[in-house]
């Protein structure tokens, strides 16, 4: 079941604002500190969050701070876009400042301390280490925080559908956010490896690390092809086999290992998807390049610890409980005046 939660202090008496804004932040573990005085004190929020955690919000508020305790979160990914404002973002490993127009994610810590130095509006993005966050699990970031380049391509389109997600978060239907996680969670990937994290790929060479993301994009281009092979990357690359796998062992990974990873990956979304519910456990993982089930479910479990029906089977029963509640939150249907009369 999606959950949509909304705040708008601005509706509330000056004097109420931050009692209220520190009690409906209370349950998500943060603690507010802020000038209760203060005549221009403001905090709006709207949010989504998935049952699997995967959440979407915007927030809007005057000067503050905002201390999250964010243990239960632990091996989480968070991308924050900066739509208006400056502040710093302050953790354990350090401090990160911020202004309008930036674009920065990171690993959760243990405690993470927002502080607006003024007037801030942020659009966010939390990605479990679960389905689609799966495949962000490798990402690496700064102590703090990493930056994107937004003026480049994949970094441009991310900017542009947090923004439109953020815009309409109080209308997501919960058919609706799981392609949407998806999308966000392919173009951060694609933004990461293709700005300003590509240069810790391979540390001294600016041509290696291009070599690893162009290698990187064609797997990822080429991963239902069950041909798909580190000989048939090569060739395509123009570079020997061994070459490639010496490229990717300095990036700390193994080309076979990653293609089947990534294949998992992928198919472990779509098997948690109802909209691929009504297509067999084989039919996926055939269209993810694997061409023996039994070997398919081998690996499935090695990777996640469960089979590809339990897996399936967990979420069938998410989906069907989340239909089963908003049933019974749905008001009664209005009779018509002619039906009872008849």
């Amino acid at each position: 079941m999606l959950t949509l939660s909304t705040f708008a202090a601005q509706s509330l008496p000056q004097d109420q604002r931050l009692g209220a804004w520190s009690a409906f932040l209370a349950p998500l573990k943060c603690t507010v500190v802020a000038d209760a005085a203060s005549t221009g004190f403001a905090a709006t929020l709207n949010a989504a969050i998935t049952p699997w955690r995967f959440a979407l919000a915007r927030i809007d508020i005057s000067a503050q701070r905002l201390i999250f305790d964010t243990r239960a979160l632990s091996n989480g990914l968070w991308l924050l876009q900066v739509a208006d404002g400056n502040g710093t973002l302050k953790t354990e490993r350090g401090t990160v400042a911020f202004e309008k127009g930036d674009l920065l994610y990171g690993k959760t810590a243990r405690e993470m301390v927002l502080t607006s130095l003024s007037h801030v509006r942020l659009n966010c993005a939390y990605f479990p280490r679960s389905g689609p966050g799966v495949r962000l699990a490798s990402v690496p970031t700064a102590s703090v925080a990493s930056s994107l380049v937004v003026e480049h391509g994949s970094t441009s389109f991310l900017a542009d559908l947090m923004q439109s997600a953020a815009d309409k978060i109080g209308r997501i239907s919960s058919d609706e956010i799981r392609p949407l996680e998806t999308a966000i969670t392919e173009f951060l990937f694609a933004a990461v490896f293709s700005a300003s994290a590509a240069r810790c790929v391979i540390d001294g060479s600016a041509a290696k690390n291009a070599l690893v993301l162009r290698a990187t994009q064609l797997l990822e281009a080429q991963l239902p092809d069950c041909e798909l092979s580190p000989s048939s990357a090569a060739q395509q690359l123009g570079i020997s086999v061994r070459y490639l796998q010496k490229l990717f062992e300095e990036a700390g990974e193994n080309v076979n290992h990653y293609i089947r990873r990534r294949r998992l990956e992928r198919a472990y979304e779509e098997l948690m998807d109802s909209l691929y519910f009504q297509q067999s456990i084989a039919e996926i993982s055939f269209r993810w390049g694997f061409n023996d089930s039994a070997y398919f479910s081998r690996a499935f479990r090695e990777l996640f610890g469960l089979s590809p029906s339990q897996h399936r089977d967990s979420w069938r029963w998410h989906e069907t409980a989340s239909s089963r509640a908003e049933a019974s939150r749905r008001p009664p249907r209005a009779v018509s005046l002619a039906a009872r009369s008849a």
